[in-house]
């Protein structure tokens, strides 16, 4: 069973975008999925856990394993201008907002960015 990314979802008004972000740390951003159809934003990937050697756990909060995470958007966005950036362990997805909604499904790359220094 995959489990939930959590999610902060919010608007900025200049340029009008929503954006939502993620906390997919430990997840290679070459194998998270992300995609839109009609107003339902999709986001598929797998955290893999470092070291292959057993382990006895006190104590475990970390999800490890696929993600999948659906979100109604609610407002109109303009799919083809979608864009997504994984730095520090949070995927960043910028929707910019539309005046209608166009049926569509489009698939969406995510890009790493380094941190400055």
């Amino acid at each position: 069973m995959a489990s939930r990314a959590p999610a902060d979802v919010f608007v900025t008004e200049r340029p009008p975008t929503l954006t939502v972000q993620l906390d997919v740390a430990g997840a290679d951003p070459a194998t998270i999925h992300v995609e839109i159809e009609a107003d339902v934003l999709t986001i598929r990937g797998t955290r893999v856990r470092a070291g292959a050697e057993r382990r006895i756990y006190h104590h475990a909060e970390i999800d490890w394993g696929p993600f999948e995470r659906r979100l109604q958007l609610n407002v109109p966005v303009d799919a083809e201008g979608v864009t997504a950036a994984y730095e520090r362990g949070i995927l960043s997805i910028d929707l910019p907002l539309a005046e209608r909604v166009r049926e569509t499904r489009i698939q969406i790359a995510v890009v790493r960015t380094r941190a400055n220094g």
